[in-house]
């Protein structure tokens, strides 16, 4: 005999076909970005254009982990109305951190700053090309063909059957 359940949730941003887009983080997206050096690193994210959360990432050259996952979307649950979220993160230098969205139809941005003698500098705007070393990686779950382009550097778009580019 069959059962209605009340507690089945469906994330319908997972069965839309919306365009994915590192400019826009999303469900099925992530951007990984590479903390080349060491020292604090200044992390604020967007949501659709405003603030969600910001925070400080330390990468030290030894003893921290290889790399942090962090749920964009969790981020709405977990900051208080300063924005600030809790608990330090540290990463090793060279280390990476993924940046995801777990649930909801939001569109998210990151901004990484690194503070070194006396200024700060812009290492990352998800909303902009990223960085030489910084990854864009995409969940297809549908059967089809995608068409992937770079706006970054335009050339021929490209067409994979159903799978994503190898390398």
């Amino acid at each position: 005999m069959s059962e209605l359940r009340n507690d089945v949730v469906v994330n319908r941003a997972l069965l839309v076909n919306s365009a994915l887009d590192s400019s826009g983080i999303a469900v099925r997206g992530t951007v990984f970005h590479v903390f080349a050096e060491s020292g604090d690193h200044d992390v604020t994210i967007l949501r659709d254009g405003l603030l969600t959360g910001r925070f400080t990432v330390t990468v030290q050259a030894e003893g921290a982990t290889p790399q942090v996952n962090l749920d964009l979307a969790g981020l709405d649950v977990d900051t208080g109305r300063s924005g600030e979220i809790t608990g330090p993160f540290a990463i090793r230098e060279g280390g990476v951190m993924g940046f995801h969205v777990g649930l909801g139809v939001g569109r998210y941005a990151v901004l990484i700053s690194h503070t070194a003698g006396g200024g700060s500098r812009t290492v990352l705007d998800s909303r902009g090309p990223l960085p030489a070393g910084d990854l864009f990686a995409v969940t297809l779950i549908t059967p089809g063909t995608y068409r992937v382009t770079n706006l970054a550097q335009p050339g021929p778009a490209a067409d994979h059957g159903g799978h994503a580019p190898a390398g």
